[in-house]
C-alpha cells in the first residue's frame, strides 16, 4: 500500500478504504488492534479520554479539547464524521493539522496498513485508520492528552484499543442505534459501549433519558471496580448537557494533570447546529443522524426559531420509521433527498421512501433527487425571515451549505 504523497493521494487512499463489505464488530476491532501494534502503539503515548455513547460525543470532545488547550495542555483530538475537511477527524489543539505533518503521519500509518493487509488479506477500516492518524499525530507532537470519540460502540469499536488504565471514559446519552451490531435493546447497547470500563479506573456518566441505561452503567462500573462520576439532572438542550458532562470531566482531568481546566467558550465543530444566513433567510445545519440525536435536536429547535422547511437524508442503516417520526415532529414540510453517492461508500434510504415514511407520520413531504435540488426547493418554499433546517446526515451538510450560498 503506497504512502500518499500529496493531498489528492491522501484523499484517494482514504476513499479506497470505504467499501461496501468493510468489516464491522469484532472483525474490525481485530484489524484495528493489528494496526496499532504495527505502529508501535501510539494510543499509549499519553493519557486518553475515550468518549462513548449514541449522541453528544463530538460536542463533548470539542468542549473538552477547548478547555484543555486553555489550561495549557496539548491535545490530539479524534472526532467523526467530518463535514468540510477530512483533517477535522484528527485535530491538534483544536486546529487542522498542516498537510506536511498529515502526510508524514500518513506514511507511517500506510506502512502499518500494509502489514495488516499482508496478514489478513484486507486493510483496516476507514474509521480505524483516521483514529490511528490522530494517535500517531499526537505521538509525533508529544501531546499531553488524547481525546478520542468512539464510533458505533465500545467493545466492538476500533477505539477500544485505548488500553491504558488511566484512560478516562465519558459516557454520553445512549439510545437505540446500530442494532444489527450492538443489540436490539438499550440495555444491550449500553452494555456493549461501557464494556470498555474493563481495566480502567474512572468514568463520567452523562445525562440519560432512559433509567435502564444508568442501571447498566452503574452495574458495569461496580463489576470492574471503577470510580463513576455521574452528571446531575435530566437531559435538556444538548449543548447544556454537553457542558455539564464536560464540567465533571474537566474536574477529573484537573486532578490528573495537576492543573486547573477552566470553563471557556468553545466553538462547535462544523455541522453541529451551524447557522448560515443569506438574503434574509437562515439555514441551520445539524448532522443528527439517528432517532436519539434527532430528538435532542428537536429540544433545541423548540427553544429557537421553528423551521419553515426541513431538508433531510437518512442513512440506509438507520431505522427509517423512527427517523421519519422525528422529522415529522419538527412540524414543517420535509424535502427528502439522498446522499448522492454511487458505487462503494455510504448510502441512504431512497428519497421517495423517506418522503413516504414522513407522509405516513402525518406530515407533508416530497422527494428531491439531489441535495442541491432539495435546497432549491426549500428556497422556493421559504421567504425572508424564515429558517431551513438541514439534518439527517453529516454527509449532506457541505453540499447543502454550498447550494444555499449560491442559490
Amino acid at each position: 500500500m503506497p504512502s500518499p504523497r500529496d493531498e489528492s493521494e491522501f484523499a484517494a487512499w482514504l476513499a479506497g478504504l470505504v467499501v461496501d463489505d468493510a468489516p464491522r464488530g469484532a472483525a474490525a476491532v481485530l484489524l484495528a488492534r493489528d494496526l496499532v501494534e504495527a505502529l508501535g502503539h501510539p494510543q499509549r503515548h499519553a493519557p486518553a479520554v475515550h468518549i462513548v455513547g449514541t449522541a453528544g460525543k463530538g460536542t463533548v470532545a470539542a468542549f473538552l479539547t477547548g478547555r484543555l488547550v486553555e489550561a495549557g495542555a496539548s491535545v490530539a483530538t479524534h472526532q467523526s464524521p467530518h463535514v468540510d475537511d477530512v483533517r477535522e477527524r484528527f485535530l491538534l489543539d483544536g486546529e487542522l493539522v498542516a498537510w506536511p505533518d498529515v502526510l508524514a503521519a500518513a506514511d507511517a500509518v500506510a506502512g502499518a496498513c500494509a502489514v495488516v493487509q499482508a496478514r489478513h488479506g484486507r486493510p483496516p477500516t476507514y474509521f480505524a485508520v483516521t483514529a490511528a492518524m490522530s494517535w500517531e499525530l499526537g505521538r509525533r507532537h508529544d501531546v499531553d492528552v488524547l481525546v478520542t470519540e468512539a464510533g458505533i460502540g465500545g467493545r466492538l469499536d476500533a477505539t477500544s484499543v485505548l488500553d491504558r488504565a488511566d484512560t478516562l471514559t465519558i459516557v454520553t446519552e445512549i439510545g437505540l442505534d446500530h442494532v444489527d451490531v450492538l443489540g436490539a435493546t438499550v440495555e444491550a447497547i449500553a452494555g456493549e459501549k461501557v464494556s470498555v470500563f474493563e481495566g480502567r479506573e474512572r468514568a463520567v456518566l452523562g445525562r440519560q433519558t432512559q433509567p435502564a441505561v444508568r442501571a447498566v452503567v452503574r452495574a458495569t462500573a461496580r463489576r470492574h471496580g471503577l470510580v463513576l462520576d455521574e452528571v446531575a439532572g435530566d437531559p435538556g438542550d444538548w449543548r447544556d448537557d454537553a457542558e455539564a458532562t464536560t464540567d465533571v470531566a474537566a474536574r477529573r482531568l484537573s486532578s490528573m494533570l495537576g492543573r486547573p481546566v477552566p470553563a471557556v467558550p468553545v466553538d462547535l465543530p462544523p455541522g453541529r447546529y451551524e447557522v448560515v444566513e443569506r438574503n434574509g433567510r437562515r439555514m441551520v445545519l445539524d448532522g443528527a443522524h439517528n432517532p436519539v440525536k434527532l430528538s435532542a435536536l428537536a429540544r433545541t429547535v423548540a427553544a429557537d426559531v421553528a423551521p419553515s422547511v426541513v431538508v433531510a437524508a437518512i442513512g440506509a442503516s438507520k431505522d427509517l420509521g423512527s427517523c421519519a417520526a422525528r422529522l415529522a415532529g419538527f412540524g414543517a414540510p420535509v424535502v427528502a433527498t439522498e446522499l448522492g453517492r454511487s458505487g462503494d461508500g455510504p448510502r441512504s434510504h431512497a428519497a421517495a421512501d423517506l418522503a413516504a415514511a414522513v407522509t405516513g407520520q402525518g406530515a407533508t413531504a416530497e422527494a428531491a433527487p439531489t441535495v442541491a435540488a432539495a435546497v432549491r426547493r426549500a428556497l422556493d418554499l421559504t421567504g425572508p425571515g424564515e429558517t431551513i433546517l438541514v439534518t439527517g446526515s453529516f454527509l449532506i451538510l457541505a453540499a447543502a451549505r454550498d447550494a444555499f450560498r449560491t442559490g
